[in-house]
């Protein structure tokens, strides 16, 4: 049977992840809130007028293929580490791998938030 691996967050860890796992012989599901990554080094570009917000993102759905991972558009609002089930907003599971007996032998990988920092150097949590 072959192993599920869930990644959540489409940022650069969880395309570092789906990337580094290619080929490995895992079903791969990435799941983000938002169908495209942003290539955050250059948002002030975009701030600053410089760039338009299309030049720092890139559809998931021409990323993810070359990798070989599906992906599944949606919020998630429930992690069951028992049942290795990630619970979404509209309703949907989604099922991954795990061994309930000692999880630490397992691999669980959440990207899902990035502290930025303003100018003023107070921080700001943002979404990946």
């Amino acid at each position: 049977m072959t192993e599920r691996v869930l990644i959540l967050g489409g940022g650069f860890a969880g395309l570092t992840v789906a990337q580094g796992l290619r080929g490995k012989g895992f079903a791969i599901t990435l799941v983000d809130q938002h169908n495209y990554h942003l290539f955050q080094p250059l948002l002030y570009q975009v701030a600053t007028g410089e760039l338009l917000g299309e030049a720092i993102t890139t559809p998931l759905r021409h990323l993810l293929p070359s990798y070989g991972v599906s992906f599944r558009l949606g919020n998630v609002i429930e992690i069951d580490l028992l049942r290795c089930q990630v619970h979404m907003e509209d309703g949907g599971v989604c099922q991954g791998s795990c061994r309930v007996t000692h999880f630490l032998s397992g691999l669980f990988i959440l990207s899902l938030w990035v502290q930025i920092y303003r100018p003023d150097g107070c921080p700001i949590a943002c979404a990946a």
